[in-house]
């Protein structure tokens, strides 16, 4: 079975690894192990990482950890071990855009860090001080795979969003000013450490939050577990190989 998605993201990418399908924590994932054929772990992190085959394709299956930091690590180590051929990245975050519900899917077109603040040196925050993008431009926003993106939304027609992502290492108590002040759909703690690994490594990265809860809602593992998994008791994101 040849990947539609395979087919339709970057021919550049240069590489022959698996897919890799990530989510911050075991319960965002753990359906996904279940279905792999001839499961086998790497120790690394504490076996968080398995790889099989799903329908004659290789695949990596991993949670990265909560956080910016711990995903960034992981995410590093997987493209330096593995050199995935794309990056699926989802996850649950909180609804930002007035009208989202539970359960609704958002694709991620930018991802910024919205606490990185170094401000009172003259930097806009959510900058980076002395990095560049893909663009040559200072580091603030991190892009997605546009054709992944293209291919994701060809898929699931009529099923997602498209919008800015925003990551922080912290819980956010007014959530109101800091959506106006970004213009943000999602706000999660990990989709800037995916992003930004796969730009530093040349891996296409798609990511979608699979569940923005209103402001966190609720109880997590049920949230994750209606998300993930689509009909057919298949993990949503699943339909992209």
């Amino acid at each position: 079975m040849v990947s539609r998605i395979d087919r339709e993201a970057r021919e550049d990418a240069g590489s022959t690894g698996p897919i890799a399908l990530l989510a911050p924590s075991q319960a965002e994932i753990y359906h996904s192990f279940d279905l792999l054929e001839e499961r086998r772990r790497d120790p690394w992190g504490g076996g968080r990482i398995s790889m099989g085959r799903f329908e004659g394709r290789d695949l990596l299956v991993a949670w990265t950890g909560v956080g910016i930091t711990l995903t960034a690590l992981s995410c590093q180590y997987l493209c330096d071990r593995y050199r995935p051929r794309m990056i699926l990245f989802a996850g649950i975050g909180g609804g930002l855009k007035e009208g989202l519900r539970s359960g609704d899917k958002v694709l991620a077109d930018d991802v910024l860090q919205w606490d990185m603040d170094a401000s009172q040196l003259g930097i806009p925050k959510a900058t980076f001080p002395g990095e560049k993008d893909s663009r040559g431009q200072a580091l603030q926003r991190v892009g997605t795979d546009l054709q992944l993106r293209q291919a994701a939304r060809s898929l699931y027609a009529g099923e997602l969003e498209t919008g800015l992502h925003i990551s922080g290492n912290s819980f956010v108590k007014d959530k109101r000013s800091l959506a106006k002040e970004y213009d943000a759909w999602i706000l999660d703690m990990e989709g800037f450490g995916v992003a930004l690994a796969g730009l530093l490594n040349g891996v296409p990265v798609l990511y979608f939050g699979s569940s923005p809860i209103p402001w966190m809602e609720g109880d997590l593992d049920r949230y994750a577990t209606s998300s993930i998994k689509a009909p057919g008791n298949r993990p949503f994101f699943f339909k992209l190989c």
